[in-house]
C-alpha cells in the first residue's frame, strides 16, 4: 500500500516537474504557469498515466490485501 501511494505521489511530482521545465524552456518566459490537465497535453500524460496506474494498483491491492486477513 505504502508502494502504491509513493508511486502516486512521485507521478504527481513528475508531473508538476515536467509542466515547469517545458515552461521555463519557452520563449515566452513562464508568465502563467499551471499544471496542464491531461486532455492539454496528452503526450504528457501518455508517458505519466502508466505510472499512475500502477500506483492506484498497488494502493488498492494492498488495501485488499490488507482488509483480507483475519
Amino acid at each position: 500500500m505504502g508502494g502504491g501511494l509513493l508511486l502516486v505521489m512521485l507521478t504527481f511530482v513528475g508531473w508538476y516537474w515536467l509542466a515547469e521545465f517545458g515552461c521555463q524552456m519557452s520563449s515566452g518566459m513562464c508568465r502563467d504557469f499551471h499544471i496542464p490537465m491531461p486532455w492539454e497535453e496528452p503526450e504528457m500524460f501518455s508517458i505519466l498515466a502508466p505510472f499512475l496506474l500502477l500506483g492506484i494498483g498497488l494502493f488498492a491491492t494492498g488495501k485488499w490485501a490488507i482488509r483480507g486477513r483475519p
